[in-house]
């Protein structure tokens, strides 16, 4: 039986001729330039594992019973466990979306259209299409959980104080895990208070670049980011050295000080953030993904932004160019422009609803709040902040 080439991720396979598959797949990468490259890889690697299930066989030989067979091998694949091949719910949806794509494609392609039933064998059960509540990506911490699972991550080691800086950086300029992971030390202007998101040396979503201000609100995690970047420059990391490195290269202390050492790469995985936000987010009884700190970032601006043009600019903050009413209304806001209003968030002082309940509980004789608890020690410190505000009294009135 031949082997399929190394189109996709089968590198175990040895390299031989072309077949018909090899051929198809070559004109489907085609028609695919309009998916971010991940994209294309992840369909590849399910169209290969059904290739595999189905012994290499021409896809023009596919019946609708080798699609339902293959349907069924995959929803099995949900009840065992990982190391013994099983398959996360998630990845069992993504693999069935894959294949369904892939033959809708193919029965249009001549000498194929008598495929045209086999794409609807792939769709799997209500039951696995159903989403867990408990596991959606979109949930995400509040501000004070996040603040708490970053006050509950260890900092005794060095690895330690990199993964809270990881967490932190996450929760305060809203960078996704590829990103975050690919960033160099040059791509940080602790001065001005900005991260410059790189498109063409990130491992960036569509490539794209602009700058990041650090979001207001987020100044717990702007401290211990700070404390890391000045640890990281003092171990001699330099411009075009990673900002996070692997441990087992920046624990070679005499190799980093070095002049002519080599730069000191990125991880090649995000798994590293993975786990990190698995155990920061056990810390608060959740389970929240890498991707939560965007949404918290954004459920923050919508409690934050009082006019438009706040929002147009907390929203190219996180990377998104367009947003329907404030591009009608406003078009484009310049990198200046956008720094300006950003700032005027901690100008104006601006409270989210859970800050002024703490100052509210916090004033009615701590009555609502327990001594030594992390939410007492931060009505406190908000309290101490907004003492001399002029509007103090105004804000607390509103909740009598």
């Amino acid at each position: 039986m031949p082997h399929p080439l190394h189109i996709g991720k089968g590198k175990d396979l040895p390299c031989a001729p072309l077949t018909q598959n090899d051929r198809l797949l070559y004109d489907w990468q085609a028609y695919a330039r309009c998916y971010d490259a991940k994209t294309v890889d992840a369909h590849l690697i399910s169209i290969r594992d059904f290739e595999r299930y189905v012994s290499v066989r021409s896809f023009a030989d596919i019946k609708d019973r080798d699609a339902d067979g293959w349907r069924a091998a995959l929803v099995g694949r949900t009840k065992v466990m990982g190391s013994e091949g099983g398959l996360s719910r998630s990845t069992v949806r993504h693999r069935a979306s894959h294949l369904r794509a892939f033959f809708d494609w193919l029965a249009k392609q001549n000498g194929f259209k008598h495929l045209a039933s086999v794409s609807g064998y792939f769709a799997l059960p209500r039951g696995l299409t159903a989403k867990n509540d408990q596991s959606d990506p979109r949930s995400c911490p509040t501000l004070s959980e996040a603040i708490q699972m970053l006050n509950g991550l260890p900092q005794t080691r060095l690895i330690d104080r990199r993964d809270r800086a990881v967490l932190a950086l996450a929760f305060m300029a809203g960078l996704r895990e590829s990103a975050l992971i690919s960033l160099r030390m040059c791509h940080v202007d602790v001065a001005r208070r900005k991260i410059f998101h790189d498109g063409e040396t990130l491992r960036a979503k569509n490539g794209k670049s602009f700058v990041i201000d650090w979001f207001p609100r987020t100044e717990a995690f702007q401290a211990v980011f700070c404390a890391w970047y000045a640890e990281a420059r003092g171990l001699g990391l330099r411009d075009n050295d990673s900002l996070f490195p692997d441990m087992h290269v920046l624990s070679r202390l005499r190799w980093r000080t070095k002049p002519d050492r080599p730069e000191i790469p990125p991880m090649r995985s995000a798994s590293t953030v993975d786990v990190i936000f698995r155990r920061a987010s056990a810390i608060v009884g959740q389970r929240y993904t890498p991707h939560s700190a965007r949404h918290m970032l954004a459920n923050l601006g919508d409690q934050l932004c009082r006019t438009s043009e706040m929002r147009k600019a907390w929203s190219l903050n996180l990377g998104h160019e367009t947003e329907a009413i404030t591009m009608q209304h406003y078009g484009r806001i310049s990198a200046e422009r956008k720094a300006e209003i950003l700032a005027e968030f901690t100008d104006r002082a601006v409270l989210t609803c859970d800050e002024m309940q703490l100052m509210l509980d916090y004033h009615h004789h701590h009555h609502h709040l327990d001594r030594g608890s992390p939410e007492f020690a931060r009505a406190a410190q908000l309290v101490e902040k907004h003492k001399l505000k002029p509007y103090r009294r105004h804000v607390i009135s509103l909740f009598e």
